[in-house]
């Protein structure tokens, strides 16, 4: 469970450059976090602009936040 406060919160985030291909054509690619691991891999984009572009399309489409609640309505989630 999240604290109440940012203040109380004792993981630091952790923002990491990308990976991969996204390392040679950045703007080509969104980023990508770990909710888990409080972490965020944000590609070098080439202006802010196109930055502020990617972070909010990820924010507004991201099918995976809703995983968990996918996982626990799945078939067979209550048997086990």
């Amino acid at each position: 469970r999240l604290p109440v406060s940012a203040q109380e919160l004792s993981i630091n985030f952790k923002l990491q450059g990308a990976q991969g291909a996204a390392r040679e054509t950045p703007d080509k690619y969104l980023p990508h976090a770990q909710t888990c691991f409080f972490s965020l891999a944000l590609p070098s984009y080439s202006t802010k602009e196109i930055m502020r572009e990617k972070i909010l399309y990820a924010i507004k489409n991201s099918p995976n936040m809703d995983a968990d609640v996918r996982l626990h309505n799945a078939e067979g989630w209550a048997d086990s």
